[in-house]
């Protein structure tokens, strides 16, 4: 089924080309980079009204009981870099105490 899908799409794709010519595709494209643009504008503008600086509130602390042992590390921090969020992942995944290096 997917050979076939596969074929009909090549094919459906080799019509469509050979329909376009290279002034229309050009401007298909540059009209398709401007909309996008656009679109990654507002959705940064979205992405801001919704952020929430967790600064701003007086969180409770967390329960003792949420904490398993006085060694325990957190899995991530807010404050740790991507690169040490990453190797906290990667020692968790293998079972190793994680945390910043």
């Amino acid at each position: 089924m997917s050979d076939a899908r596969n074929r009909w799409i090549a094919e459906a794709q080799a019509v469509v080309d050979e329909g376009l010519d290279a002034e229309q595709m050009d401007r298909l494209r540059a009209e398709a980079t401007e909309k996008l643009a656009e679109l990654r504008e507002e959705i940064d503008a979205i992405n801001d009204a919704l952020r929430v600086d967790a600064g701003q509130f007086d969180l409770p602390a967390v329960p003792e009981a949420m904490v398993s042992g006085s060694d325990a590390h957190p899995l991530l921090d807010s404050d740790w870099s991507f690169a040490e969020r990453c190797r906290a992942l990667i020692d968790s995944k293998a079972y190793r105490n994680g945390g910043p290096s």
